[in-house]
């Protein structure tokens, strides 16, 4: 109702112009903004996620400290939860002695009780010298989630399926506020959002577990550009349409 068909008379043109001179449009990504400009002929902006991103504070890691990398969500399959064991075990059997060590947490929230067990058994059991897991499951308390979200050095989205083929994701934007590196899954529509100066997008499980073995051993060069992209999320997110015509 609200397109233009490309046979549509000036007439026409001219009078859908005027309805929708003050309608607006807000999409969540730059993939769906293209879907829709080119299935329906509608111009949209973005609507950021995070309206009022908390200030860059890059916490300093201690020297020595585990490089930490965080998976927070469902085990929904299009979240990739089934390919976090896959991709660990390879990164377990790959690392060098000589490697930083490094924390895998993962939050399995809507995880059954019945299931939460097994599940952590299976993660817990990766664990060696070198390499700590951190499993929970359930429901988190938005103040743990934060804690645990802060203290995370590397943000993992191994996440599968069309939806985020255009869809977004709110721990992208959680983590580029939070000047958390990134790997991915390639071609999801948030690698727009991302540099290779911060996140890393990767083909395939064993992609994932290099991706994985790679910003281990650069963790400080991805965390300073994971801190300048915050900034410039910030800034972005200051000056986007919904804002600046909130303000005008």
């Amino acid at each position: 109702r609200f397109g233009v068909r490309p046979t549509a008379t000036a007439a026409y043109r001219a009078l859908m112009a005027d309805r929708m001179k003050n309608v607006f449009l807000y999409v969540e990504t730059e993939g769906m903004r293209r879907q829709v400009a080119n299935g329906y002929g509608l111009a949209s902006d973005l609507y950021p996620y995070l309206l009022a991103p908390p200030p860059v504070t890059a916490t300093a890691r201690a020297p020595g400290a585990p490089v930490r990398f965080g998976y927070y969500g469902s085990i929904r399959n299009e979240k990739g939860f089934d390919r976090l064991l896959p991709i660990f075990t390879r990164v377990v059997q790959q690392r060098s002695a000589d490697d930083p060590a490094m924390t895998f947490v993962v939050h399995a929230a809507n995880a059954p009780a019945h299931e939460a067990d097994a599940l952590r058994q299976r993660f817990e059991a990766l664990a060696r010298p070198g390499v700590m897991v951190d499993f929970t499951s359930g429901a988190l308390s938005v103040a743990d989630y934060a804690a645990r979200f802060a203290a995370h050095d590397v943000s993992l989205i191994p996440y599968t399926g069309a939806r985020y083929k255009t869809g977004g994701s709110g721990i992208v934007c959680e983590a580029l506020a939070a000047a958390k590196p990134i790997i991915m899954t390639a071609g999801l529509s948030f690698d727009e959002l991302c540099t290779s100066s911060h996140s890393m997008a990767a083909d395939g499980d064993e992609a994932f577990a290099q991706a994985i073995l790679a910003m281990t051993r650069d963790a400080e060069l991805y965390r300073h550009g994971a801190a300048v992209r915050a900034q410039a999320y910030a800034d972005e997110v200051r000056t986007c349409a919904l804002l600046t015509r909130l303000k005008t």
